[in-house]
């Protein structure tokens, strides 16, 4: 009751739609991309070290990318 009645307002609903484009989309590359539907160890710990390993690697990816962009010379 308390979700729908946050929703309600504009503000957040312009809110959340700003973050599907920003945060979802790093969820996607890591479930399409690493495969990581579901966890591969048990346990709170272990599931944690994972899910770092995971977003770490997307972060080093995505700094990856921006590296090559900013060195590419542009064509004008």
């Amino acid at each position: 009751m308390a979700f729908r009645k946050k929703m309600a307002s504009g503000e957040v609903q312009q809110r959340y739609r700003r973050r599907g484009p920003i945060v979802e989309f790093c969820h996607a590359w890591i479930k399409s991309k690493l495969g990581l539907r579901q966890f591969h160890v048990r346990g709170l710990k272990k599931v944690h070290m994972e899910m770092l390993w995971a977003c770490l690697t997307y972060n080093l990816q995505f700094w990856i990318r921006l590296t090559k962009l900013s060195t590419t010379p542009s064509v004008t």
